[in-house]
């Protein structure tokens, strides 16, 4: 149920293969290599693995970090298969509703989603099973891709004129009545609010495609993480924690020999070395950028041109009641918009990093379908808001502190202590307005930010989906993210900076794929 406990086995000189950081996509790539043979490090700077994929374990409540679902079960179950491995799931999402002042939509299929708006908005009843047709005609003319295959494939420019448009934009074409505009952006968008509308349809149609079920392991997503650790240690593998990679050492031919540790040791590779770090981390610090190719650099600097992807204030509250029985609550997962300026809403947060006073919020109940996350007759509960690294000039940070990329340091100070309090509060606040009194039964709260996940996964100002997506970069680069396959022999990446793509199962499909490549190269 809870993390492996990983033992300090002493570090030899060589290894077939090095993993830097234990991502899904360095577990994934790793589990598989060790399963077939092959002798397996995986390096991980922080205290404990998995990435975002953690659990957070407080006074018998137990929290994911931010994988609240593992999108895709059946790859994770293949693979699992293959390693020998089983993990007990239960259903998640059996009840998805977006609130606003008026109106409460059920999240449960497009079909029924589409009927909802009909009912409430007559007048606009053809543009509305138009709009929903065209999506869901989109979606499966590409041939049921993923983004990131309908880019690579260049599919994606069959749908250019899509490609070029926000979801705003595009649901502004469609409707005109307001509250219609502002339910159809809530429904899509989120923290891709300024994403292609292509994006935000293929996110609705994997998720509410009609009769699909999503889960999640019984005690959380870290057993997703412990599944494959327990695989890699099986067969022979070896995972450190507490151990930082300073450079990826390489020879005559650029290729990769293997790592050097923060001790200044080198650890040899013989056959490769994978990196699921921060792209950021593995080309500005862990290698030496006038080496890259021409080719290489460019789209390095197209990609950092866009940014980092959103992270996210997230609370994590346990409750001395049940939540369920107590306010009667079905929705395992609720997107409360106190006002119908959705685009305002995502404008004050991700474009002028404020927080106004009519924030939305997303709050979920993990314990109502998995209620071995909570003590007997409590509940657990996480509310989150997707938002930027400078948010609030800088999350209120006042004291030294200071990531370089490969290490923080400092204290963030007593405004970063301020700020956390403060925004804990006004989440309190705002579920309030839905559950009366639920703040006089929270025995446990504490809230992380983005610099929380910067500090445990040192992915860059505490990214939570790699980069920012956009137009101009799928135009040019053609992928989601930086190629598997590097400039230097040897070397690959894994995870959501690359072309994989931001979720867990296609970080977890990155390193399938790159553990698949070292395979068929060594033959």
């Amino acid at each position: 149920m809870y993390k492996q406990n990983i033992s300090d086995y002493p570090i030899r000189d060589e290894y077939d293969i090095i993993v830097i950081g234990s991502g899904l996509g360095g577990l994934t790539c790793g589990a598989l290599l060790a399963h077939k043979g092959y002798s397996v490090l995986i390096v991980e700077q922080f205290s404990s693995y998995g990435g975002v994929c953690q659990g957070v374990y407080r006074d018998g409540f137990i929290f994911d970090a931010a994988v609240h679902i593992a999108y895709n079960w059946p790859q994770f179950e293949r693979i699992f298969s293959e390693l020998g491995e089983k993990v007990e799931v239960r259903e998640v999402r059996k009840k998805e509703s977006i609130i606003f002042p008026e109106h409460r939509i059920v999240l449960r299929g497009i079909s029924e989603l589409r009927d909802q708006l009909v009912r409430i908005f007559p007048g606009e009843a053809e543009m509305i099973k138009k709009y929903y047709k065209d999506l869901v005609e989109m979606a499966e003319t590409a041939g049921n891709l993923s983004p990131s295959e309908l880019v690579k494939t260049g599919k994606i420019m069959t749908f250019k004129k899509y490609l070029e448009r926000n979801t705003s934009q595009v649901v502004a074409e469609y409707f005109k009545d307001p509250k219609l505009r502002a339910i159809v952006n809530a429904a899509q968008s989120g923290y891709m609010y300024n994403y292609p509308w292509l994006f935000t349809a293929f996110y609705l149609y994997n998720t509410q495609g009609e009769g699909r079920k999503e889960y999640l392991p019984e005690f959380g997503s870290q057993e997703i993480a412990n599944a494959f650790v327990r695989a890699l240690r099986r067969n022979g593998g070896q995972l450190v924690l507490n151990t930082l990679v300073t450079e990826i050492v390489l020879g005559e031919r650029n290729q990769a020999l293997g790592v050097r540790l923060d001790d200044s040791r080198v650890i040899r590779a013989s056959k490769a070395v994978v990196s699921n770090a921060d792209a950021r981390v593995t080309f500005e610090h862990l290698l030496p950028m006038e080496k890259l190719d021409k080719k290489s650099r460019e789209l390095l600097d197209l990609w950092r041109m866009g940014g980092e992807s959103v992270g996210y204030l997230t609370g994590f509250y346990g409750f001395d009641i049940d939540v369920g029985s107590h306010y009667q609550v079905e929705d395992d997962l609720i997107a409360y918009y106190p006002s119908y300026d959705v685009e305002r809403m995502y404008d004050d947060i991700y474009a002028k990093n404020k927080l106004a006073p009519d924030f939305w919020l997303w709050i979920m109940f993990p314990s109502l379908t998995h209620p071995k996350m909570a003590p007997a007759g409590c509940s657990t509960a996480v509310m989150a808001l997707p938002v930027k690294y400078g948010f609030e000039e800088g999350l209120g940070v006042d004291g030294d502190y200071n990531c370089t990329g490969l290490r923080w340091k400092g204290d963030p100070g007593k405004g970063y202590q301020r700020f956390k309090e403060r925004i804990s509060t006004l989440f309190k606040k705002r579920a309030e307005e839905l559950f009366p009194g639920i703040s006089d039964h929270v025995v446990f709260e504490e809230l992380w930010t983005p610099l929380s996940f910067e500090k445990n996964t040192l992915n860059y100002k505490g990214s939570s989906m790699g980069w920012e997506i956009t137009k101009e970069q799928l135009s040019r680069a053609k992928t989601m993210g930086l190629p598997l396959t590097t400039c230097f022999p040897r070397l690959y990446l894994v995870g959501n900076w690359t072309e994989a793509g931001a979720a867990a199962w296609s970080a977890s499909a990155s390193g399938e794929k790159v553990a698949r490549m070292i395979m068929d190269n060594d033959q």
